[in-house]
This record gives C-alpha cells, sequence and structure tokens, in this order.
C-alpha cells in the first residue's frame, strides 16, 4: 500500500472503513485510522489455501512439475525450497504463496519467511510462531475463519452492532476443479505443516479462538445462527427470481422478515438483491464514484487497463452519464440496473427521473406483483 494508489480522503479526515486486498502495516493503518478503529481478518485452512493457490497460478507448469494436482503438490512438497525459488521473489510477487502467505499477507516479514529455522530449530520455530500470533491477537478485534463462514458472520455482526440484513450474502468467486477434494498422503500434510509452520499456528489458535468466542457467547448465539441461515437460504431463493426478471418470487415482490431478538425486522426488495449479489469489482468502482464526488477532484484512471464487461445498451449509458466520472460506454464492471440504483441511492437522480429510466430501461421491475407478502419469524 502505497500513497499513489490512495485517492484523497475528503476534507483530509479519517477513512470510515477498509476492505482491500493488501499486505497489513499497522504503523500505516493507525495513522489512517482513528484510535478505536477495528480491524477484522479471516483465515482460512493452509492446506486448503495452497491447493488454491496451486490451481489458480497453475503452479505445476511454473514450476515445470509434470504431475497436476495434489499429486504435483506431493512432489512439490518433496522439496518445496528447491521449487519455491523459482519464482525469482520479484519486487510485485516477492514469493509463491506457497509458505506462509496468510502470515506474510497479515505483516509477518519476508525475509522471516525466506530465512526459515531448519527443522532441527523447532524451538526457534514455536519463539517465531508464537510472537507472530500474538501480535495478530493485539492488532486484530476479530480473525474470521473460512471453513466456518456463517458462525463467523454472525460473530462480526454482533462485534460491530450490524443488523441480520448486513451479513446476508451469496456464495461468489469459488473456482471447482476435479482434485480440489483429493486427500495429500500423510508424510506431505506434515511437510506441508512443517513448511507453513506460522500459518498453521495461527489457523489453529484462532480457530480455538472462534470456538471460544462462541462458547462465551450470550443471547442463544446458536438460535441466532439458525435463523440467519434460515433468512439467507430463503433470500436467495427470492432474488434468484427477482433478478432474472420476475414480478415476485414465492414470497411476493418483497421478502419481509420479522423483527427478532437478534435485529430488527426489515425487507428484501430488488434493489436490495441487486447490492447482495453486486460483485466486488462494481462495489469498488461505485465507491470510486463516490469517493470522488466527495473529494472534488477527478483522479485519472485509464480505463483501458482495466478488464470489464462491454455494455451493449450506449442509449442507457449516455442517460446516465450526468451522473458519471469514471463510467465508460465500452468498459464497464457494473450492470446496468447496478448503476441506476446505486445513483439513485445517492441522491443523484430524483424519484421520477428514476422511475422514467426503470420503465424505459427495466420494464421487467415495474410490474406489478398480486401475490400476499410472505413475512419470516424466527420460529418458522
Amino acid at each position: 500500500m502505497t500513497s499513489k494508489n490512495l485517492m484523497p480522503l475528503p476534507n483530509k479526515g479519517k477513512a470510515d472503513i477498509w476492505v482491500y486486498h493488501t499486505i497489513f502495516d499497522s504503523q500505516k493503518f493507525h495513522s489512517m485510522f482513528s484510535s478505536n478503529a477495528v480491524y477484522i481478518t479471516i483465515l482460512r485452512e493452509p492446506l486448503s489455501q495452497l491447493k488454491s493457490v496451486w490451481n489458480y497460478y497453475k503452479l505445476s507448469k511454473k514450476f515445470n512439475i509434470s504431475e497436476e494436482g495434489t499429486d504435483g503438490i506431493a512432489k512439490f512438497l518433496d522439496n518445496p525450497g528447491k521449487y519455491d525459488m523459482a519464482c525469482g521473489h520479484g519486487a510485485r510477487y516477492p514469493f509463491c504463496f506457497t509458505r506462509n502467505s496468510v502470515a506474510v499477507d497479515l505483516g509477518f516479514s519476508m525475509q522471516e519467511n525466506m530465512d526459515t529455522p531448519s527443522l532441527e530449530d523447532q524451538v526457534q520455530r514455536q519463539h517465531k510462531s508464537k510472537a507472530f500470533v500474538r501480535q495478530i491477537e493485539e492488532h486484530f478485534s476479530l480473525v474470521m475463519i473460512m471453513e466456518h463462514f456463517d458462525e463467523s458472520l454472525v460473530l462480526l455482526k454482533r462485534e460491530m452492532c450490524w443488523t441480520l440484513k448486513d451479513i446476508l450474502y451469496y456464495v461468489a468467486n469459488t473456482r471447482s476443479y476435479t482434485w480440489r477434494q483429493h486427500n495429500l498422503p500423510k508424510l506431505q500434510k506434515e511437510q506441508h505443516k512443517q513448511w507453513s509452520y506460522v500459518d498453521y499456528a495461527l489457523y489453529e489458535y484462532f480457530n480455538t479462538s472462534l470456538w471460544n468466542k462462541i462458547g462465551q457467547a450470550d443471547n442463544d448465539f446458536n438460535g441466532e445462527l439458525g435463523f440467519f441461515r434460515h433468512v439467507n437460504a430463503k433470500m436467495k431463493k427470492h432474488c434468484d427470481h427477482l433478478l432474472r426478471g420476475e414480478a415476485c418470487s414465492v414470497y411476493g415482490s418483497v421478502l419481509k422478515i420479522n423483527e427478532s431478538r437478534w435485529s430488527p425486522g426489515f425487507d428484501i426488495g430488488r434493489e436490495d438483491c441487486e447490492l447482495i449479489k453486486r460483485t466486488v469489482q462494481c462495489h469498488f468502482a461505485l465507491q470510486a464514484e463516490r469517493a470522488i464526488r466527495a473529494v472534488g477532484e477527478h483522479q485519472h484512471i485509464d480505463p483501458s487497463k482495466y478488464q470489464g464487461s462491454r455494455h451493449r445498451n450506449n442509449e442507457f449509458m449516455d442517460s446516465v452519464k450526468p451522473y458519471c466520472v469514471y463510467c465508460n460506454p465500452q468498459i464497464s464492471y457494473c450492470s446496468m440496473f447496478d448503476y441506476l440504483t446505486h445513483f439513485y441511492i445517492d441522491g443523484l437522480i430524483q424519484e421520477t427521473k428514476y422511475s422514467i429510466l426503470r420503465e424505459r430501461f427495466f420494464p421487467y421491475s415495474q410490474q406489478n406483483c398480486y401475490m400476499k407478502q410472505t413475512v419470516l419469524y424466527p420460529d418458522d
């Protein structure tokens, strides 16, 4: 994270929230946020992380290993130091994401990571890993666990004093590959624990910590978890219908969630569905629009450097162009309806204009639904 990668903040103030991929640097972050800022992160089981990295970066090919999948990983783990150096340790990708990649993301020194103590020096390894675990525990209010995502989200909701609606989600950005569930031999699993020893220390400690927090939670944590999963499943069923252009789902045009002991009641309509289903790329693009309007300075971005879908309806883009900073009729991260609802919610497009544009470009969204509304209760 460098200054040239950051937009200036409005009125030279502090940021409200930061959600991004970057290496955690406590000094830089403390200078950006107030002293009472809350830091949240998420960990993934290290071997699952390695499989994902191996598949995404095609490391068998990079390391010139003829075997694919878990067979390739097993061969790598027989002598990881031999292959890992093939990355060249350059400025942009200073390591291959195979050794302690989560720890490095959280600020573990890359030099220390490369200077891993030998297997014989277990005392030094334990000292390093325990010290880093303590460091993360001091900085982060909550460390979530990907394998227990729903439980982590309920803890996050409670930590941030959010509502149930704030944590509804669709599963996204997942990749399937044939060997994802294949097991490694016991010997190679142990070799990976030795190779990525800090990541394992982090995962084991904070996985235990997560369940300790759940065990100490009050106000019927398991009841809230069950209701959240119930609502999230109904939300997906409801939104799948509305986002296909149907006037209503089996629950009507709006899914109503009753007030509960864990959250005030709320509605889920078409705009909510668009927001919940919005991609990360679109979210960042719209936040850039919002930030630049607040700052009042246009930051130069060359759209040709970024990948995005091509809009098929330039007439629509012409209609919203007066409200756009970075909107480009050729390159976009967002759907047209995303743009329209964003500008409406931000108050740039008034109610009358919003209705006219919806009727013109998204007539399906104006259809009347004559079904009786469904209300979900905690006991359903």
